[in-house]
């Protein structure tokens, strides 16, 4: 090989080399941006599975409180027809037994006179 073939070539080597060179540092930015934005994108998604957690948590606790309050609320109704069904047993008896005295009365009044 002559000396003019083999300071071309070599020429062209290092212009080779230097965009090679280039081109691998064009990567590696590239990649480092693309490493960067889907460590930004899960953080972000982090953050907003975070933030509907915590609304689910919110709204948990105020399904709970009412939950509680229906449970309470039925409980009460439940005892309040319970006492109603009592007082309208007793009202049926006293019904009854003033009917009962009310014909005796009659009676003792029809005989009497």
């Amino acid at each position: 090989m002559d000396q003019e073939l083999k300071q071309h070539l070599e020429a062209m080597e290092s212009r080779l080399e230097s965009r090679l060179d280039d081109r691998i540092e064009t990567l590696d930015k590239r990649i480092g941006a693309m490493f960067t934005l889907v460590i930004e994108v899960k953080e972000s998604l982090e953050w907003q599975i975070e933030g509907v957690a915590s609304r689910f948590d919110a709204q948990a606790i105020r399904m709970d409180r009412q939950a509680a309050m229906l449970q309470t609320g039925a409980r009460w109704t439940n005892r309040m027809i319970a006492w109603a069904e009592k007082v309208d047993v007793s009202l049926d008896k006293r019904i009854q037994e003033l009917g009962e005295v009310r014909s005796r009365l009659e009676k003792l009044d029809g005989g009497a006179k």
